[in-house]
């Protein structure tokens, strides 16, 4: 093999990371993992790439190179693959920038949080045509980027996706099974079945009012629960598990209720200290 042939050779093993940069082949299975870790390295290490083909360029020049068409062939396609890794790694620097910019432009922006078992179940859910924000899904790493629901279909969506690096966790996520006590049940029950200091207490399936221990023992035993309530206090199962700090100094080690959007009791939080 001459040297401009090998220098061409060379260009096509450069041209090939930036392209694959470009167009991951996620869809093939087997290819997925190499491609992915490919297009990582030469996304995170553009300037990198960039360097390590000039310097190549530079020794098969200096042996002669450019003596023969193949040679020149390879240094238009070198060119070529530095001006795209430059305009990639331009991308890659502002992004950050961009979606700092896109919600004080548009403040009013619709976006939905949706729980759904699966990845199937979810985009059965969606609207025609609708533009999915992904958090970080479970599963392992490859199956996070490579293999799993969730990289599929970053590359087959059709509209777009926007990935985000990290996504609170949800309420749904950790909560457990709802914790209350039914307002027509009497004080002296109460204090015998349930130890928390501070207590849901629902009927037909709402979350109607809260009740302490505290007063609970101040009432004569056969006092309904429902005479000694106060306004309910809850969190929505979506919200972001964070958003229930503040209700820590009143429930303490207790679960907090959580309701859903048409307000009924369908789970409870520990909140986690802060």
């Amino acid at each position: 093999m001459t040297i401009p042939v090998a220098f061409l050779v060379v260009s096509l093993i450069g041209a090939w990371f930036t392209f694959n940069a470009y167009n991951p082949m996620l869809k093939h299975r087997r290819r997925s993992v190499i491609s992915f870790f490919a297009g990582w390295l030469t996304v995170e290490l553009a300037l990198h790439h960039i360097a390590w083909q000039v310097l190549a360029t530079c020794v098969f020049i200096h042996l002669g190179a450019l003596a023969e068409w193949p040679g020149r062939l390879g240094l238009a396609i070198s060119i070529a693959s530095w001006a795209a890794l430059a305009l990639l790694y331009r991308r890659a620097t502002q992004a950050e920038e961009v979606v700092e910019q896109i919600y004080p432009t548009v403040p009013e922006l619709e976006y939905r949080t949706m729980e759904a078992d699966d990845m199937s179940d979810l985009v059965s859910r969606l609207p025609a045509r609708s533009l999915l924000v992904f958090g970080a899904p479970g599963g392992g790493w490859i199956r996070r980027h490579v293999s799993g629901p969730g990289a599929q279909l970053r590359s087959k969506a059709s509209v777009g996706v926007v990935m985000v690096r990290s996504a609170p966790r949800r309420v749904f996520q950790v909560m457990e099974e709802p914790v209350f006590v039914a307002p027509m049940m009497h004080a002296r029950d109460t204090l015998r079945i349930r130890s928390e200091s501070t207590l849901a207490v629902a009927e037909g399936g709402r979350l109607v009012g809260l009740v302490r221990r505290s007063r609970l023992s101040e009432l004569e035993p056969d006092t309904p629960v429902g005479q000694a309530m106060e306004e309910p206090v809850s969190i929505s199962h979506t919200a972001a598990v964070a958003e229930a700090a503040p209700l820590l100094p009143l429930f303490g080690e207790d679960p907090v209720p959580v309701v859903d959007d048409a307000g009924r009791l369908v789970g409870s939080l520990i909140v986690p200290p802060s």
